[in-house]
Parts: C-alpha cells; structure tokens; sequence
C-alpha cells in the first residue's frame, strides 16, 4: 500500500507544531506553584539569619545564659513583655552575723589579721637570716681618687629587717672586711643609723657581717658583695 509523500509530510508536520505549541503554553509547575513558595522562603529568612548568629556566637549566648541564671537565682525579677526584655538587680541581702553577733565579714578580716606571720621571737640564727639582710651604697670619692692615683668610693653598709622590732633585737653588728683592709674587723653598735659602716674602697670585694642579740644567742652570719 503506498501512502502519498504529501501526506506524511503532513502528518510529520502536524506533530512538529503539537511539540511547539506545548513548549509555548505555560505550566503551571513554573509559573503559579512557584509562586505561592516565594512567601514560604521569605519567612524562613530570619530564622535562618537568627540560627547562623547562634552558631556563630554560641559562646557568648551561652555566658549571658549562665549570668541570667545566676542573677535570677540570686533574686533578680524578670520580666519579659512588648518593650523587650528586663533583667532588675539582686536584692540586698542582709548582713550575716554570726553567735558572737559580729557580722560575717568583720570576723573574717580579724581573722586574717591575727593569722598573719608574727615576728619570728624565739627563732635560730639559720631561721632568722631570710628576715635580715645587708644593703650598701657606693658614692665616687674625688678626693681620694685625686689622692691616691685611682677611683676611690665612699662605701656604706648597714643592716634592714622586715620589721623594726626584729632590729630592736639587735645589739651590734661585726663587719670583715677584705683581708687588705687595715682593721678588716669592724664593730657597729649603733641601731639609731641601722648599725651603719663607713669606709673607703677601690675595688669590689665580698663583705660578711655577724650580727649580735639582745637574748646572748647564736649570732647570725650575712654575707653582701659589694658592687660599684
């Protein structure tokens, strides 16, 4: 059976243009479904945006958490309306007193204060030696350099404690100085000046001191290098 080339031509041609005009009438997929989500995603804006600031900053939302807990445990009204947010402060809490009556936080400074170290009375010489030490002071001498040829210092020595009723103990103070010395021994017994020696030297050397108590007891050995 032949068929005609027109016809199929025709039927050809009739599909091609059913194919076209369905590509050319909208759907309702792309046109009005889409749509009617544009609200739907505009409303999940900003608990989106609200979601990435927590995650972001968790860490700081996590510490204004903890501090709203405290300060609502500790009495703080709350109250949360259309203005925002309101957080009051912690009501005074009255002092404390304890069975003696005093205040709690009075008796805790007595405490410390009677609790602190006391001077060490009654203590050995090797137990003393980390409240006493030895201080020195060195001045350029111009007239002795001029005298003998060669920079001279006016050197002065004499003894700190780490309070004054630990000096009072002290009766007198022996200072050796460099074998070279004339009279390297030298005897201070003058508290009003902290048991100061004078002298005169050109070169550094290592100083030792014994220092003496009012008690007769053994007396405790200080050392000082003397540097200029």
């Amino acid at each position: 059976m032949r068929v005609p080339l027109g016809g199929a031509r025709e039927h050809g041609s009739d599909k091609v243009g059913n194919s076209l005009s369905f590509l050319q009438q909208p759907h309702e997929f792309g046109g009005g479904q889409m749509e009617a989500w544009i609200p739907f995603f505009q409303s999940l804006i900003w608990p989106v945006f609200i979601a990435v600031l927590l995650i972001l900053f968790r860490g700081w939302f996590r510490e204004l958490l903890q501090v709203i807990k405290e300060r609502v445990k500790s009495g703080s009204e709350m109250s949360v309306g259309p203005t925002g947010f309101t957080l009051r402060a912690a009501p005074k809490l009255e002092e404390e007193e304890t069975k003696t009556g005093k205040p709690l936080e009075k008796m805790f400074v007595e405490y410390a204060e009677e609790t602190k170290e006391k001077p060490p009375y009654g203590e050995t010489a090797l137990e003393l030696a980390k409240y006493f030490h030895l201080v020195h002071s060195a001045t350029y001498n111009q007239e002795w350099s001029q005298e003998e040829g060669r920079p001279y210092y006016t050197i002065k020595v004499w003894l700190e404690a780490d309070s004054k009723a630990l000096l009072n103990k002290v009766s007198k103070v022996v200072y050796h100085l460099h074998h070279t010395f004339r009279n390297p021994d030298r005897e201070i017994s003058t508290p009003e000046n902290n048991f100061e020696l004078k002298t005169y030297a050109w070169g550094q050397f290592n100083l030792s001191a014994d220092v003496y108590f009012e008690d007769g007891g053994q007396p405790l050995k200080l050392f000082r290098y003397l540097s200029f």
